[in-house]
Formats: C-alpha cells, sequence, structure tokens
C-alpha cells in the first residue's frame, strides 16, 4: 500500500513539473507569434496621441479622429463646433473607453482637453441647451467611478431646473441608454 502511495506521489510530481516545462514552451512560443504579429501589423492611419480601440466595428467612422482633432483645437486655444463636440460624445462602450482614457493620458494636453469639453458640456447643459442637455443624459450609461459621482450630481442640478425638459425628453429616448436615469424619471416626474 505504501508502495502505491509513493508511486502515485511521484507520478503527480512527474506531472506537474512537466506541465512548468511546457508552460514556458507555450510562453516562448507565444512571444515569437506576438513578435510576428506586431511585425504585420499596419500602423494606425491617424495622427493621434492616443491609442486606437481593438474592434472598430464598435466605433464610428471618425470617432478617433475627431477626438484627435478637438484635442488640437483646445490646445491651440480654440473652442471646437458644436457638432465636433457632439460627435466626440460616446454612442458605445468602446467609444466611451476612449473619451474617458483621455483624461488617464500622459499627456497634459490631452488631459486638459478632456477637462475642457467636459466643462464647455456642463456650461451648455447649465443654460437649458437641449441638444447638450439630450447627449447629456445618454452618458448615463457610460459614466463610472468619479466621472459618475459628478455626472448625477449635474443630472440632478440639470434635472431640477429643466423638469419639464426632462420629463418629456426621457420618455423619446432608447430606455436601455437612460436606464441609470429611471429612479429619477419615477421620483421627479411623478411616475
Amino acid at each position: 500500500m505504501e508502495i502505491v502511495k509513493t508511486k502515485i506521489v511521484f507520478l503527480l510530481i512527474v506531472v506537474i513539473l512537466s506541465s512548468c516545462n511546457n508552460t514556458s514552451k507555450i510562453d516562448e512560443d507565444s512571444k515569437i507569434l506576438n513578435s510576428e504579429q506586431k511585425q504585420n501589423d499596419p500602423k494606425p492611419e491617424f495622427d493621434s496621441l492616443m491609442h486606437s480601440v481593438s474592434d472598430s466595428r464598435e466605433v464610428r467612422d471618425d470617432y478617433l479622429d475627431s477626438l484627435n482633432s478637438m484635442t488640437k483645437i483646445w490646445s491651440a486655444g480654440s473652442i471646437p463646433n458644436k457638432d465636433m463636440i457632439l460627435f466626440c460624445l460616446p454612442t458605445t462602450n468602446h467609444e466611451a473607453l476612449e473619451y474617458y482614457n483621455l483624461d488617464y493620458s500622459d499627456n497634459k494636453e490631452i488631459r486638459d482637453a478632456f477637462s475642457k469639453t467636459n466643462s464647455y458640456i456642463e456650461d451648455k447643459c447649465s443654460t437649458g441647451d437641449t441638444t447638450y442637455l439630450r447627449r447629456y443624459f445618454l452618458l448615463s450609461e457610460f459614466v463610472d467611478g468619479y466621472f459618475a459621482e459628478v455626472y448625477f450630481t449635474n443630472v440632478e442640478v440639470y434635472i431640477d431646473k429643466y423638469l419639464e425638459y426632462f420629463c418629456d425628453i426621457y420618455l423619446q429616448l432608447e430606455g436601455t441608454k437612460v436606464a441609470r436615469l429611471h429612479e429619477l424619471y419615477k421620483e421627479k416626474c411623478n411616475q
């Protein structure tokens, strides 16, 4: 009986050691494959200070170029036009990743552009610009972390200030896009 236990333990040790050796071989193969892929990957077509998204189907045409252009316009001391700012507000999870990652860039100009964009949008919302308000409400689907804290504080202020507009527009917006505003809608619009 003791010999059988010893053989089993020995076999387990052999299996574990051989799997460790195979793992290093897999790691080596993986490194070779990755280096070959990098050599064959084309460079991004846009002049950007940001990274590109892996699944471009989740990003509208010209979205990354528009983020880059908007950053350059803010950096030059100008204000991007309304259409560009509205276009740069994310409509998919991948776009949201790109947009909110601007705030984490190593490049100060990009971080500043992100901050200026958000401040500009918040100023437009606070004055009752319905185009900006509508798009701001749609951001509820994407906000997270400290962005969410600021966002939901602002949303409550805008709802209180423009209650009739919010109650009307909420019903026109796609439910899944504003699901995180549903409780506010029920509470504020008496639904």
